[in-house]
């Protein structure tokens, strides 16, 4: 195993898509899952707090910065299984980049992940937040993650049912949050297209790009900006909201008033931020 190059006193500006951020301690690559369990035994010996990371696209660091071993996830691995002629399973290391994972796949012909392009991170961070968009989510397709359980120091293989998925969460997030150090995961996939029904702003698309293209075309904000801009990528918790009348008044250069009820579920507490948005064009498109 190569020596591990642990770097002291590291900005986090650099390790954050908003470029805010104080300084890390202590700070270390990890690209195998070796270095993972090596480097949670030097913060151990050393008594620090770790926190492993991907691509730092859902973070805001405090100006306080951190006080212990920030882990850089690193692994990287892209395998293709293909159990027959409809069905293939991904093995992908947890720190590989996520829009790349969505690319090749639909560049081979496999649906199921194609509505989460342009999420940015890495796909170790997918199962955690539960990622969706447009009607798919890494619920559906994940099959099996590795993880290391800092509890009792041994790697697990989880299975996708265990991982305590909901709306934007996951176990990870929520009862063992900081216990599981996720390593790899596996999704299953299949050939051919993708099936509908779909957004229909999407579906207006669908007749003339491929189905990535139209996602990113679709999309809230375009690639330009989500790569030259410091932002967060995309907001993921909405809470769930009702018209209170069928139609609305719309004027050209006033705000639009949305009439809305606010619904959440008996066992989700209220925890949200109202976003506002503001747009110089209204889409040609209606969202559903």
């Amino acid at each position: 195993m190569k020596k591990m190059n642990i770097l002291q006193n590291v900005s986090l500006a650099g390790y954050s898509t908003m470029g805010l951020g104080g300084t890390a301690a202590y700070l270390v690559d990890v690209t195998t899952r070796g270095e993972v369990v090596e480097s949670l035994a030097w913060a151990k010996e050393h008594q620090l707090p770790t926190v492993m990371i991907g691509e730092g696209s859902n973070i805001i660091w405090s100006d306080a910065g951190y006080p212990g071993l920030v882990m850089i996830d690193k692994i990287r691995g892209y395998e293709v299984y293909q159990e027959d002629e409809t069905n293939v399973y991904l093995t992908l290391g947890s720190g590989e980049p996520w829009d790349s994972v969505v690319e090749r796949s639909v560049a081979a012909g496999l649906t199921g992940i194609e509505a989460l392009s342009l999420i940015p991170g890495t796909a170790g961070a997918t199962p955690v937040q539960n990622v969706g968009a447009y009607g798919q989510e890494i619920s559906q397709t994940l099959t099996t993650l590795e993880v290391f359980d800092s509890q009792d120091g041994t790697f697990k293989t989880l299975a996708g049912s265990d991982c305590g998925f909901g709306y934007r969460t996951s176990r990870f997030k929520a009862a063992d949050h900081g216990r599981f150090y996720i390593s790899s995961l596996v999704l299953h996939l299949t050939k051919g297209n993708p099936l509908p029904p779909f957004y229909g702003s999407v579906q207006a698309y669908f007749n003339q790009v491929a189905s990535v293209n139209a996602i990113r075309n679709n999309a809230d904000v375009s690639i330009d900006f989500a790569l030259a801009k410091n932002n967060q990528g995309i907001l993921f918790d909405l809470p769930l909201l009702t018209l209170q009348s069928k139609g609305l008044e719309v004027k050209i250069n006033e705000p639009i008033m949305i009439p809305v009820e606010m619904t959440m579920g008996a066992d989700r507490n209220f925890n949200h931020t109202v976003l506002m948005e503001f747009f110089d064009y209204l889409p040609t498109v209606a969202m559903p």
